[in-house]
């Protein structure tokens, strides 16, 4: 349906005027993006909606037509002049509370409250925000000093005032907390020594909970971000020694610090593509940090367990492979059998797989650095088989052998165990009964730069692979910020990266049982129509990308707390960038009409990145009458 043309800024005006009176209605929260209007945050397709009551005398039904960037509800607010803020998705939010008196054990200790509106029936921002606290949100709490942080153990609720002798009317929001107390009050003037600090930290909101003079401003809830509770921990000492809270911080800023287009969308970009599926290919221009991203990950899941955090210049559950121009089977990787000594020799690589197995609980990231200064597909052939025998036994992802039980058995007395550093019975008789398969843990990462002095990848590969390119650079970021790689105070859980699917099938039934039939259709009609416009060429599709499309909407329906509807074109267009594009490479005879009509597919929809990189590999094919998904 199309949005009324005759809709005013002035019925956009009375439409938020009305939101801000009356509330949101239960079913018309927004989720990924807002409408920022006089400091309150409003459902856009809502406000749009009501615009249409005073326009033309009745409410548009919101399913009729879509949000989200370059849509027709989106340009028709920003050309009236309200401005839209995207949501934080996926990650708790931060929140500061002035309580007061209020802090004891009987309310401010268990719960928190605030009233819809004052005396004069006006709502408050600061009450309004009670809103918007989800369960899991961190909440500082104040009263006269930070004296504990507490964690949302529900979505806000709508709930009466418990004390009828309070000035406050009945009805109000409310939140219940797990409140950790710290050992030690944090006082206000240890906070406003670093005011300049707290400014920056806080930069991105509009309504502080600080004032210009480091004091606390009056009022109840603030919105807070990761930046300025770094800066309250750094204060307290470097951790509050509460593990479910610090964990939950520093889960947030890692999140938040990756080399990402959005950092909002940082789970989307990297961590939904290794739960899918554990080999990710990073492209990008020489410099772009794709090996120290996975340095970066590696860190940040390594658990303070055993010795994986003793190694001098790295996490135990690392390994980099610099790849050799000379490379041309696989034994630099997977070892060989001496002719001189009559022994298995090992590599790098494949003591590193047997470490893994050793820490099934702990994802270990190989990165394979240049991975195509030599052919992928030789060197690395067994691998490209065996990941695709990945599937699900007893609650456990198996695959077939890369290293043959035949030369376990045949070197089982020749120190084979001493060089594996395996001591473990049981995983012996594992590699002696079915060889060295793939952990389940392992994520392989390989780094690529595209120029003279490499290979391009074959449909085999790409199609095995989930494929990210790092090429937007801004040369202002982390400028002055010369941290070196850690470990957290906590590993980020494991869960996050593992995934628990192999096929389609298994994720279907997931979101089937998750009421997404709808979702399973609308991606299996997406793919049919990408099909069709491929159709003639050699880049048509089968069922191993359709596989990787369901498995990716499963993991994305685990992790975010979205409806569907809302991130579903935004995962389509991250797949169809991912998986489709990079398999279309050639000359005009046989990639011009493929991408005409991959054009023509994306008109109607709103796939900003993918739009732009067709759009890149089509001028491509216009000057040099060759294109392909690298530049």
């Amino acid at each position: 349906m199309t949005i009324p043309v005759n809709i005013t800024k002035q019925h956009l005006t009375d439409a938020a005027e009305k939101i801000l009176k009356e509330g949101i209605p239960n079913n018309a929260h927004s989720s990924t993006y807002d409408v920022l209007f006089n400091g309150e945050l409003l459902p856009p397709k809502l406000v749009v909606s009501y615009a249409n009551i005073f326009a033309n005398g009745v409410e548009l039904d919101r399913k009729s037509f879509k949000g989200g960037e370059g849509t027709e509800c989106f340009k028709l607010l920003e050309e009236n002049g309200f401005e839209i803020k995207p949501k934080k998705i996926g990650l708790p939010s931060l929140w500061f509370v002035c309580q007061g008196s209020t802090f004891t054990k009987d309310q401010g200790k268990k719960f928190l409250w605030a009233p819809k509106l004052d005396k004069d029936g006006k709502r408050r921002f600061h009450w309004e925000n009670m809103k918007y606290v989800k369960k899991g949100d961190i909440i500082f709490n104040y009263s006269k000093g930070i004296k504990g942080i507490s964690i949302a153990k529900n979505d806000s609720y709508e709930s009466e005032n418990i004390y009828e002798q309070s000035q406050w009317g009945r009805e109000g929001y409310r939140i219940d907390i797990a409140l950790y107390e710290l050992e030690r009050v944090i006082d206000i003037s240890e906070l406003a020594i670093r005011k300049n600090a707290f400014d920056n930290a806080l930069s991105s909101i509009e309504k502080k909970p600080f004032n210009r003079n480091g004091g606390v401003n009056q009022g109840y809830l603030f919105e807070f971000t990761i930046e300025a509770a770094k800066l309250i921990q750094d204060i307290y000492g470097g951790t509050f020694n509460i593990p479910e809270v610090d964990k939950i911080i520093e889960t947030v800023k890692i999140i938040k610090s990756y080399p990402i287009q959005n950092p909002n969308q940082m789970d989307l970009n990297y961590i939904l593509p290794i739960k899918t599926k554990p080999f990710l290919i990073l492209a990008g221009l020489s410099g772009t940090g794709k090996t120290r991203l996975v340095r970066q990950l590696a860190y940040q899941f390594c658990p303070e367990k055993d010795d994986l955090q003793n190694l001098e210049n790295k996490p135990g559950n690392y390994e980099l492979i610099k790849v050799k121009p000379n490379w041309h089977d696989s034994t630099e990787l997977l070892g060989y059998v001496s002719q001189l000594s009559k022994k298995y020799i090992s590599t790098p690589f494949v003591k590193f797989l047997a470490k893994a197995w050793k820490y099934k609980d702990v994802p270990f990231f190989v990165c394979l650095d240049e991975m195509n200064l030599a052919p992928v597909e030789q060197y690395f052939a067994e691998y490209l088989s065996v990941v695709e025998t990945r599937s699900v036994k007893d609650g456990e992802i198996v695959t077939d052998a890369l290293v043959d039980a035949k030369i376990f058995k045949d070197y089982d007395e020749e120190g084979i165990w001493d060089d594996l550093e395996i001591t473990d019975g049981a995983l012996k008789e594992r590699f002696f009964e079915h060889g060295l398969a793939l952990p389940p843990n392992l994520i392989v990462v390989g780094t690529v730069n595209m120029d003279e002095t490499t290979h391009s990848f074959s449909r085999k590969v790409l199609d095995r692979a989930m494929t990210i390119e790092m090429n937007d650079i801004n040369l202002e970021g982390n400028l002055y910020n010369d941290s070196e790689l850690s470990y957290p105070s906590e590993a980020i859980s494991p869960d996050l990266v593992l995934g628990k699917y192999t096929s389609g099938s298994q994720a279907a039934l997931y979101l089937k049982d998750k009421g997404e039939e709808q979702l399973v259709d609308d991606v299996i009609d997406f793919l049919k129509r990408v099909n069709d416009a491929l159709s003639g060429s050699p880049f048509q599709i089968a069922y191993r990308v359709r596989d990787e499309f369901l498995i990716y909407f499963a993991n994305n329906r685990m992790i975010s707390k979205e409806d569907s509807a809302e991130w579903k074109d935004s995962a389509l267009d991250t797949l169809f960038n991912m998986k489709i594009l990079p398999r279309i490479e050639g000359d005009e005879e046989k990639t011009q009409e493929p991408i005409e009509k991959l054009e023509l597919l994306l008109q109607d929809k709103n796939f900003e990145n993918s739009s732009k990189k067709l759009h890149e590999m089509k001028v491509r094919l216009e000057k040099y009458q060759y294109t392909s998904y690298w530049p």
